[in-house]
C-alpha cells in the first residue's frame, strides 16, 4: 500500500493555489502540438477510438480537451477549479466542462469510454482510492489512463 499526499505549509489552501494558479494561465495562444509531443501520447492515441467519449478529469486549463477535440474525439472536461472551468467556456463555449471532484464526479454511472487524468489523482492525497472507484464508476469499457509522476512513500 502506497500513501500519497503533499506536504502543504501551514494556513496554505490547495483550491486556492490552483483556482489563482489558473487564473493567470489561459490555454489560448498555446498550440495543441505541445500536447502530441507528450511522451504518452503515443500510447494515449491507440487505446481511444473515434467515436468514443472521453472525460477529462481535473482538466485544469484545458490543454488536453482542446488537444482532443481538435484531433476529432469527444471530450468534456471536470476540474474543482471553478474560475478555471468559467474562464474555458467563455474561451470556447462549445466545451462541455462541470466543475467537481475526483471523489464525486458529477456525472452518470458508464458515462464515457474512458477517462484521462493527467496529473490529477497525485492531488487527492488520501482520497486516491476513493477517486479511483469514481472514475471507474463513470467509465463504461474500456481503459482509465492516468499519467502522472506522483510521489509515493511505503506505509
Amino acid at each position: 500500500m502506497y500513501i500519497v499526499e503533499k506536504f502543504y505549509p501551514a494556513g496554505f489552501g490547495p483550491q486556492d493555489y490552483w483556482d489563482d494558479k489558473y487564473s493567470r494561465e489561459h490555454i489560448a495562444g498555446k498550440g495543441s502540438g505541445e500536447y502530441a509531443k507528450q511522451g504518452f501520447w503515443p500510447v494515449l492515441e491507440e487505446q481511444l477510438k473515434r467515436d468514443g467519449h472521453y472525460l477529462d478529469a481535473g482538466c485544469g486549463i484545458g490543454g488536453w480537451i482542446l488537444f482532443l477535440a481538435d484531433q476529432g474525439y469527444r471530450v468534456e472536461g471536470m476540474d474543482s477549479a471553478a474560475r478555471t472551468v468559467r474562464a474555458l467556456t467563455e474561451y470556447n463555449p462549445d466545451l462541455q466542462l462541470k466543475v467537481g471532484s475526483l471523489t464525486a464526479l458529477p456525472y452518470p454511472d458508464a458515462q464515457f469510454d474512458g477517462v484521462l487524468a493527467v496529473g490529477s489523482l497525485e492531488y487527492m492525497e488520501r482520497t486516491v482510492p476513493q477517486s479511483l472507484r469514481e472514475l471507474a464508476r463513470v467509465t463504461r469499457r474500456g481503459p482509465c489512463i492516468e499519467a502522472a509522476a506522483a510521489r509515493a512513500r511505503s506505509a
